[in-house]
C-alpha cells in the first residue's frame, strides 16, 4: 500500500500494473479490498488504482462532512491522476 496526504490527511491506495489506467471505486462502509480478485487479474494489462476512500478502510477519518464532492476532489490528486 502506498499514501498520499489529501487535506492534511493521509489516503492510502493500492496500484499494481502497467498500461492504461483503471481504477477501482469501493462504496461507503467497505476499502480496496473488495476488489481484490480483479486488481490482481487486471494489473497484468493495465495501471490499476484501488484507493481506501477518505474516511474508509486505512485511510484517515477526520471529522467532516463525506459529500461526494470531496471524494471527487480527492480523485483528482497526484499520485491517482
Amino acid at each position: 500500500m502506498s499514501t498520499f496526504t489529501f487535506r492534511g490527511h493521509e489516503v492510502f491506495y493500492r496500484r499494481e500494473g502497467t498500461g492504461t489506467p483503471m481504477v477501482f471505486l469501493h462504496n461507503g462502509g467497505t476499502s480496496h479490498r473488495t476488489w481484490e480478485p480483479l486488481i490482481e487479474r487486471y494489473a497484468a494489462d493495465y495501471d490499476v488504482v484501488a484507493p481506501d476512500m477518505l474516511g474508509f478502510g486505512r485511510s484517515g477519518r477526520p471529522k467532516i462532512d463525506y459529500s461526494l464532492d470531496l471524494h471527487v476532489e480527492m480523485l483528482g490528486v497526484d499520485p491517482l491522476v
